[in-house]
């Protein structure tokens, strides 16, 4: 499918203000990064063909490979306290859902959809808070590691058609 039909509201395409943000299943408006990576590492399978070439390849593993998010300091502050409990007194024993949406205002009207990425399993495994004098605002960059990374419409790198009878 080409994306040529597909037209935005007064020609404007998603951008960092098109985000909204669901993580722990409660909304966030303090999330001002958020990079991710996912990969399906797989094997090429020979054997004894006499042209050399591969039999396939083999189901691979899948991985989201990197998780971090830059949130402003008090919203990274009423993460955690909402995780704390939900990890039984450690935010990075908690497991929660990040649910990020892109979208304009009215942009349905003309038929185009949110994109939505939604990343399962997610746990806080560092933390890094600094502070310079000056005018910028404080933030924390927060480290994750996560099970799964699905897009809109169940879109995924990952197989499901492999997991079924797992």
């Amino acid at each position: 499918m080409s994306d040529v039909i597909e037209t935005r509201m007064n020609d404007t395409p998603f951008s960092a203000t098109s985000c909204s943000w669901n993580i722990a299943l409660l909304p966030f408006i303090g999330v001002t990064a958020l990079d991710y990576s996912e990969k399906r590492e797989r094997k090429k399978v020979y054997a004894s063909r006499r042209d050399g070439t591969p039999l396939g390849m083999t189901n691979g593993k899948y991985e989201v490979d990197s998780l971090s998010m830059t949130m402003l300091r008090s919203s990274f502050q009423r993460l955690i306290e909402a995780l704390t409990p939900l990890g039984l007194g450690s935010f990075g024993d908690a497991r929660f859902p990040i649910v990020a949406t892109y979208s304009e205002p009215l942009a349905l009207l003309n038929g185009v959809l949110p994109i939505t990425v939604d990343i399962q399993g997610c746990r806080i495994t560092g933390v890094k808070d600094s502070y310079a004098e000056g005018i910028d605002e404080l933030v924390t960059e927060v480290e994750m590691a996560a099970l799964t990374l699905t897009r809109t419409g169940g879109l995924r790198l990952w197989s499901v058609v492999n997991g079924v009878g797992t």
